[in-house]
């Protein structure tokens, strides 16, 4: 790989991870408050039965696709590590 391609790659990643970073705190956050609002919904007992399901369901929803979100920056991430770790080999 030459040098000029190696850049252009690791500043692609770099705004793939700001990207990134930015869906996971936005789904983490409508996921935590989606899952505490569960939680205090059901314990002064507005949410039971079917809606309490349907509820339950969507934050799992949530979760999984924080989860994705997660798993997607990490693997962004690791390709940054890599790429500076070429970038690096390149230069000697």
């Amino acid at each position: 790989m030459n040098l000029k391609r190696t850049e252009n790659y690791l500043s692609l990643l770099l705004i793939r991870m700001s990207a990134r970073q930015r869906d996971s705190f936005i789904i983490g956050g409508v996921f935590w408050i989606s899952f505490i609002a569960m939680i205090i919904l059901s314990l002064i007992d507005q949410l039971a039965g079917k809606s309490l399901i349907i509820v339950g369901a969507l934050v799992v929803v949530f979760g999984f696709t924080y989860l994705m979100v997660w798993v997607r920056l990490e693997m962004i991430r690791n390709m940054l590590e890599l790429i500076e770790n070429i970038r690096e080999q390149e230069k000697i």
